[in-house]
């Protein structure tokens, strides 16, 4: 019987650059329990900083959730991650930069 191991590249890098302490600490963004080890792996470790969860609190995995990281949903940072087109403090013109109308 053969055996996948899901994302497993992924996994093995990010747990050889936490051995070789290429790593301070680490954010994951999935809302897949496949991530369950590499999360137990960072939570012994130090090095988990947060799991952002593309999805909502209602599909994001269980299995995720069980290992009590802070896990935080993109849906709900919206209005912070979001373009605004808005004008610069005291001034008439937009804001100028790589995320405030400049193209």
């Amino acid at each position: 019987m053969k055996v996948h191991l899901p994302h497993s590249g992924f996994l093995v890098i990010a747990m050889k650059d936490s051995y070789e302490e290429n790593s301070i600490k680490s954010i994951l963004v999935s809302s897949d329990g496949d991530y369950v080890p590499l999360v137990k792996f960072w939570q012994h470790r130090d090095q988990l900083q947060v799991i952002l969860s593309p999805s909502s609190t209602e599909k994001c995995s269980v299995l995720l959730k069980r290992t009590e990281a802070k896990i935080v949903y993109l849906k709900d940072k919206r209005n912070v991650l979001e373009y605004k087109n808005e004008k610069a403090p005291g001034g008439d013109e937009l804001c100028k930069g790589p995320f405030r109308g400049e193209h």
